[in-house]
């Protein structure tokens, strides 16, 4: 699922966000929404602008932890795009070609500070 915005004009904007598959889908549900807002000043096929953008959201924050281990990785264990070791963070889909050395570095890294945890208590 995406999320687009979709702005309809004539004698003022109209400014929808919606949660669509594809663009048509985000054009008709910010079709609907509209017709349900302005009801009979709504004049089809009058309209002199209409605009679809999909909406980017900005990553979630990291952790101080990630950014260490995406530091560790990057200066000690592959020469891996940042990038697919961030997306690994956020469970996003990573290259076959790093995703295995990532997953390996990521499960030591993650023992160690259990052991690390398990030895100051």
């Amino acid at each position: 699922m995406k999320t687009f915005e979709v702005c309809f004009k004539y004698e003022t904007w109209a400014n929808y966000t919606v949660d669509a598959q594809d663009q048509v889908e985000a054009e008709n549900i910010a079709h609907e929404m509209l017709k349900r807002d302005e009801g009979d000043y709504l004049h089809n096929g009058e309209w002199t602008d209409t605009t679809i953008e999909e909406i980017t959201p900005p990553p979630p924050p990291m952790t101080d932890d990630q950014l260490a281990f995406i530091e560790a990785y990057l200066s000690a264990v592959a020469d891996s795009p940042k990038e697919c070791v961030i997306d690994f963070l956020f469970d996003k889909p990573v290259d076959n070609e790093y995703y295995t050395s990532i997953a390996d570095a990521y499960g030591m890294w993650c023992f160690a500070i259990k052991f690390q945890k398990a030895q100051k208590i």
